[in-house]
């Protein structure tokens, strides 16, 4: 008996999509090398980081995504951790008043990150490091904001929302939140 094995042909679809991936990866590539080369021959500012880094969030939220993380919760920390680093990048290079911006991004993603959490708690409980990482970052934002730039209503909200909703999952998940902890930073 002769079995015969063979492949099934690879769709014009798949081929299609892999080379607009490897070209617009080539052109981004291209175009953030040349905004950091104009950026050197005028001078100034280094706005070209801006560009480089907002081109590595496009890249990776709309052009390659990671599929491994690819839930609601996930992509949401990370959309809200590409924002906050993008408003400190312009706040350090350009604008301090876009320091104010950070915590207030914080405090919207963590309110959001909050609801999406408890919204759907079943399913959402694998994503508690994650949202133990955001809240952690949080109040970080909150305490080292309010001692070196001073106490102000936006780093107030973000401290006082990353609580709430520590406290929230705590009375809610109870032991799940302290094995979720332990798993996090790898404790037995």
């Amino acid at each position: 008996m002769k079995v015969n094995i063979t492949y099934p042909h690879a769709e014009k679809r798949l081929e299609c999509r892999r080379s607009l991936l490897l070209w617009s990866k080539w052109i981004l590539f291209a175009a953030c090398a040349l905004c950091v080369f104009l950026n050197l021959v005028i001078g100034g500012p280094a706005w070209s980081v801006i560009v480089v880094w907002a081109g590595w969030t496009c890249w990776s939220f709309l052009i390659w995504p990671d599929l491994v993380s690819c839930n609601r919760m996930s992509l949401w920390i990370r959309m809200v951790l590409s924002a906050a680093l993008l408003l400190s990048i312009i706040a350090l290079l350009f604008t301090q008043s876009a320091r104010n911006g950070i915590p207030l991004v914080w405090f919207i993603g963590e309110s959001v990150a909050g609801a999406l959490f408890f919204t759907d708690l079943s399913r959402q409980k694998q994503n508690m490091p994650p949202m133990l990482l955001l809240l952690a970052m949080g109040l970080m934002i909150s305490v080292f904001g309010m001692i070196f730039v001073g106490i102000t209503w936006e780093f107030i909200a973000t401290g006082i929302a990353a609580v709430i909703i520590i406290i929230a999952g705590i009375s809610l998940l109870g032991d799940e939140l302290i094995q979720a902890i332990k798993k996090t930073i790898h404790t037995q």
